[in-house]
This record gives C-alpha cells, sequence and structure tokens, in this order.
C-alpha cells in the first residue's frame, strides 16, 4: 500500500510539472493567453495538494508552489513556499534563483 501511496504522489507531482512547464515553456515561445496561463498554474497548485506536506519530496513540492504562483504573477504567495523550499534544501541553485 505504502508503494501505492508513493507512486501516486510522484503522479501528482509530474502532473503539476507538466502543468506549470506548459504555462511556462509556451509563454516563452508563444504568446499563452494570460487566463490559460492561470488555469494551468491553477491546475499544478490541484496537483499539489494530494502530496503530503511532509515527505521525501517536500523540498521540491514548495518549489513547484512557489513556481506556480510566479505564474500566476503572485509574487508575494510565491516567497512563502519558495523561502521554505530554499531552507529545506540550501544547495539547490533553482529554488535560489527563484525567489
Amino acid at each position: 500500500m505504502a508503494d501505492f501511496t508513493r507512486i501516486q504522489q510522484r503522479r501528482a507531482i509530474r502532473e503539476a510539472e507538466g502543468y506549470l512547464e506548459l504555462s511556462i515553456g509556451f509563454s516563452e515561445q508563444l504568446s499563452l493567453r494570460a487566463e490559460l496561463r492561470l488555469r494551468l498554474a491553477d491546475q499544478a497548485l490541484q496537483a499539489l495538494t494530494r502530496v503530503p506536506a511532509s515527505g521525501n519530496h517536500r523540498a521540491h513540492v514548495l518549489y513547484l508552489t512557489g513556481q506556480a504562483y510566479r505564474t500566476m504573477a503572485r509574487y508575494a504567495e510565491a516567497v512563502v513556499p519558495l523561502a521554505a523550499a530554499a531552507d529545506l534544501a540550501p544547495e539547490n541553485i533553482p529554488i535560489r534563483l527563484a525567489l
């Protein structure tokens, strides 16, 4: 049962990564409508709610949460999870750059 739960959590993380990749990648290459970018970021946040706050992937989940808020231009809300992720993984350069 624990393996199944881990698989579900990893799937939710990959789902969130995919939504963020679509919202960020397309906006860099093409002009993505703001409403679609917001919807993709919101879908990423919803996927991340399926991953418990404590776990092996905590820093990465916090980083993805912060990135989703940044994509939505909710910068003040993005700082909290990004700072927490930076505290958990101080050697992670992408997290530091996101701050």
